[in-house]
């Protein structure tokens, strides 16, 4: 067992909050079919990337430069904003029957409104990270439920593994986020061959809801005309019927088994990211004092932890007078330490843990791991 003094930085943060971003952008260009106007989309996605230098000037500089481009272009960008609710509207005539108001675009490209709408999203999401990038999945989540019109599967795919990956924990983010990416992979392979086809009662469930939210709802019917038909000839029915197979029991089971696998999947991937995540922050708060500059401070911190060591063994081990010594000076007294004072508590200390941990069963070194967490 080796003991080393680390401390646990969200370094990735800010790459995160851009990939979540960017996928974000894509999957709803994708729902629009409008995948050539990525180099707009994604010309927000840098400023998250941004050092943190001069933040709050940058951030004020921008927030000018966004002002005033609303105010000399209002009228493109609005028309651009026009034309993407357009474009949805169009896409859910497509899909749906249904029929929609559509606004009144003069323009013939939302360049200009999906590039400053870009620069908005990184713009915020520079500023508070991933809080603003999970508001907007959850809103491209509400559009795409509300018009029923979706991405193919792998953009489904990439906004689910970007969103669990920037909610993974800090330590071995990249570790974990292969981890998503593989089971979200197979979940989405598994899913499309066991239901290739729309499921009749979600959809029957999601045209009453929309119909509920509608506005306005307009449905369209053919008149029926009314002509004479022959008198149908009775058969009798024959004495045995073969029993037709129950696909509605089909299909619930396996609604059933997608959640199960997603619920098993999500449990195996925070479940234990988060338990790690809390012994190794509760792991560094024990060895908080190892690295003070002052002798006397490390020394009480390290003859501590070693303690905490003694109290989890088998029997209690004397401790060695020339350390007790140094414990009793450093604690109790105003003299000055020397380094090799501190080094030799950190060898009674290492030695300590060591013997401890090669004593200990696989039960306690759970226990030591992750519920005292040294």
């Amino acid at each position: 067992m080796e003991i080393k003094c680390t401390s646990s930085r969200r370094s990735l943060d800010n790459l995160s909050s851009a990939l979540f971003l960017g996928v974000i952008l894509c999957t709803a260009l994708a729902t629009l079919d409008w995948l050539r106007l990525l180099p707009a989309a994604l010309a927000g996605v840098i400023l998250p990337l941004l050092p943190r230098t001069g933040h709050r000037r940058v951030q004020y500089v921008l927030w000018g430069i966004l002002a005033a481009w609303l105010l000399l272009r209002f009228a493109p960008v609005l028309d651009g904003c026009r034309l993407l609710a357009n474009r949805i509207f169009l896409r859910s005539a497509q899909m749906q029957s249904y029929e929609y108001d559509y606004f009144e675009a003069s323009g013939g490209s939302p360049v200009e409104a999906v590039l400053w709408l870009s620069v908005l999203a990184g713009s915020l999401c520079a500023l508070w990270g991933n809080r603003v990038s999970g508001v907007l999945c959850a809103l491209h989540l509400l559009a795409m439920a509300y018009f029923g019109v979706t991405p193919g599967t792998a953009w489904l795919t990439a906004l689910a593994v970007a969103a669990l990956w920037s909610a993974l924990p800090g330590q071995q983010r990249w570790l974990h986020g292969l981890l998503v990416a593989v089971l979200a992979a197979a979940i989405a392979l598994a899913m499309t061959g066991l239901l290739p086809e729309p499921n009749e009662a979600v959809s029957s469930l999601d045209d009453h809801l929309r119909d509920v939210l509608a506005a306005a709802p307009v449905h369209r019917e053919q008149t029926p005309v009314p002509t004479q038909v022959p008198e149908p000839e009775i058969v009798p029915p024959p004495r045995t019927q073969r029993e037709q197979p129950d696909h509605g029991v089909r299909e619930a089971m396996r609604s059933i088994l997608f959640f199960l696998l997603s619920a098993l999947a999500l449990a195996l991937l925070f479940i234990p990211a988060v338990i790690k995540d809390r012994a190794e922050k509760k792991r560094a708060l024990a060895r908080a004092g190892f690295d003070d500059p002052d002798h006397a401070a490390a020394i009480r911190a390290m003859y501590l932890y070693a303690r905490r060591w003694r109290a989890l063994g088998a029997e209690d081990r004397e401790i060695p007078p020339e350390v007790y010594a140094i414990w009793q000076e450093a604690a109790y007294s105003g003299h000055t330490m020397t380094r090799a004072q501190r080094e030799a508590m950190h060898a009674y200390m290492k030695q300590t843990a060591q013997q401890v941990w090669q004593e200990a069963d696989r039960k306690k070194r759970l226990a030591i791991r992750y519920r005292v967490c040294l």
